[in-house]
């Protein structure tokens, strides 16, 4: 199985598309999901050192699902999650990780929550592509870290090719110091490619991965 090559890696990371909103929430698929916490247990056990849940369905069960995940995730404190959040100190707080002394800045953001709006009275709750935030988390990274990546649920759904705005906000962020972009959301793979930046900074950007199953 995976479970080896995954548990071994410095840094093993996956995409968790969906919420762990409990038992209070009955298991749903599309297009409003409710993952059962097992998967979260698996993901654990596989070895994954950090959880991304940035996605357009972090929202699909509410603020609720999101705080209920971040509860589960709290069983295994050895694990980072990014892209949700239970407070604004939390949002404003960008993770670095020391791994064999190099600090490595990990950064997650969504396009979007399917329509539904992120509660006003929560605005920290998710991660949203926020062109400020952005700029500002990054560039906090490069002064506090010696690599920054940044994770990005973005692009069109099976789409083998990046899209403008995609384009766009990879040169933004290669401005801005990003080291390596890495792509969810299309469920296809999209190209890789070095882009340098109008500064001279360069930056390899894996678009879209397309699924792991």
């Amino acid at each position: 199985g995976l479970q080896p090559l995954v548990s071994e890696a410095d840094l093993s990371i996956v995409c968790q598309e969906t919420v762990f909103a409990g038992e209070g929430e009955a298991y749903s698929g599309y297009p409003a999901f409710n993952t059962p916490e097992e998967v979260g247990d698996a993901l654990a056990k596989t070895g994954y050192d950090i959880v991304l849940h940035a996605t357009n369905h972090t929202l699909d069960k509410g603020s609720s699902g999101v705080l209920n995940t971040l509860d589960f995730w709290k069983k295994y404190p050895e694990i980072s999650v990014l892209g949700i959040h239970a407070n604004q100190e939390e949002y404003e707080t960008v993770k670095i990780l020391e791994i064999k002394g190099v600090k490595i800045a990990v950064l997650n953001y969504t396009y979007g929550t399917n329509g539904i709006p992120v509660p006003s009275d929560k605005p920290y709750i998710v991660e949203m592509i926020d062109h400020d935030k952005i700029q500002k988390d990054v560039l906090y990274a490069e002064e506090n870290a010696d690599f920054t990546i940044a994770f990005m649920h973005w692009g069109t759904e099976y789409s083998t090719t990046p899209d403008d705005d995609q384009k766009s906000l990879a040169n933004d962020m290669s401005e801005w110091g990003t080291d390596l972009i890495i792509g969810s959301h299309p469920h296809v793979i999209e190209p890789v490619e070095w882009i340098t930046a109008e500064n001279g900074n360069q930056t390899l950007v894996y678009y879209s991965l397309g699924n792991f199953v």
